[in-house]
């Protein structure tokens, strides 16, 4: 339930970054270009930026949302999807924290 939400806020954040990034595109364009070659640049950085953005939705939608919880704290989340993907050590903290991965058998979107 809440991952689902989290995919559909990431998905409707990702709209937003692409149709603020041709809006700002074409702003750019049409009031800094001088010469296609500074265009073609502005083109260029807006398209990395929205390649990112995308990026970051389909690893977040294939890895999941990644948690850092102790070991007790995991213990008291049975209904939990975790999976285990590595320990980390935090400084003043005795007990270790496990990185975990959070699955949903709900499909995603």
């Amino acid at each position: 339930m809440f991952l689902r939400a989290e995919q559909s806020g990431l998905k409707l954040a990702i709209i937003g970054r692409i149709a603020a990034l041709v809006l700002m595109g074409i702003w750019l364009i049409g009031t800094r270009a001088d010469d296609p070659a500074r265009a073609l640049g502005y083109v260029l950085v807006l398209s990395l930026f929205a390649a990112l953005g995308v990026a970051h939705y389909a690893l977040c939608k294939e890895h999941g949302t990644s948690l850092l919880l102790s070991a007790t704290t995991a213990n008291a989340l049975p209904e939990a999807k975790l999976i285990a993907v590595g320990n980390i050590a935090v400084r003043g903290f005795a007990e270790p924290v496990t990185v975990f991965s959070v699955r949903t058998d709900d499909g995603g979107d």
